[in-house]
C-alpha cells in the first residue's frame, strides 16, 4: 500500500526497490533477516494481502512472434 510505504521502510531490513537504476515508488525490498519470526513474516504477508483488493492489475504485454 502506498500510503504505508514510509512506515514500512522504518522497518529493519528494508530498502526500497531499484530496477534499471531507478527507485521504484510503493515496492521495497524485505531482507531475509527482517522475516526471522513468525510475527515478522506475518506482518509482511498480511501487509500485501490487504492492499491486494486495492491493486490495480497491470497491463499486459502484447509479445511479438519471432519467426
Amino acid at each position: 500500500n502506498p500510503e504505508k510505504y514510509e512506515e514500512a521502510m522504518e522497518k529493519t531490513g528494508t530498502r526500497p526497490m531499484i530496477m534499471r537504476g531507478k527507485t521504484v515508488r510503493g515496492f521495497l525490498f524485505v531482507s531475509e533477516d527482517a522475516v526471522q519470526s513468525k510475527k515478522e513474516f506475518d506482518y509482511w504477508i498480511n501487509l500485501c494481502l490487504e492492499y491486494n483488493d486495492q491493486a490495480k492489475s497491470s497491463k499486459t504485454k502484447r509479445r511479438r512472434n519471432k519467426a
